[in-house]
């Protein structure tokens, strides 16, 4: 990231902290702060799957009064959040099993 030129950032551009530890949130924290990202762009918080859990993010977020910055979860690292875990693919072989925190509606029928 080349700082000098955060503040020439608009309301039409993006920045986007990928983050995977308590000490990238900190620095996110502290860039943002000391640019004032969130009065010139858009600010998003991303983490890095698997290193930080997206709710310790939100408390960190939380706790430091964030509220101009966005939390943003790539669908594609989230285990099943987007698609069902029981879909199969083409040839008939199931992706996964059903999670069992999801709701009854959500899991697949023990009847055939």
């Amino acid at each position: 990231m080349f700082l000098p030129n955060l503040p020439l950032l608009t309301m039409q551009d993006t920045v986007k902290f990928v983050c995977g530890s308590q000490s990238d949130l900190e620095r996110a924290w502290e860039i943002t702060r000391e640019y004032d990202l969130t009065h010139h762009t858009h600010v998003y918080l991303s983490p890095v799957f698997g290193a930080i859990q997206p709710a310790d993010m939100v408390e960190f977020m939380k706790d430091h009064h964030m509220t101009g910055v966005t939390l943003q979860i790539q669908l594609k690292n989230t285990s099943g959040a987007f698609w069902l875990p029981w879909a199969t693919t083409p040839t008939g072989r199931a992706y996964g099993k059903p999670l069992s925190g999801w709701p009854r509606c959500m899991r697949r029928s023990s009847r055939a």
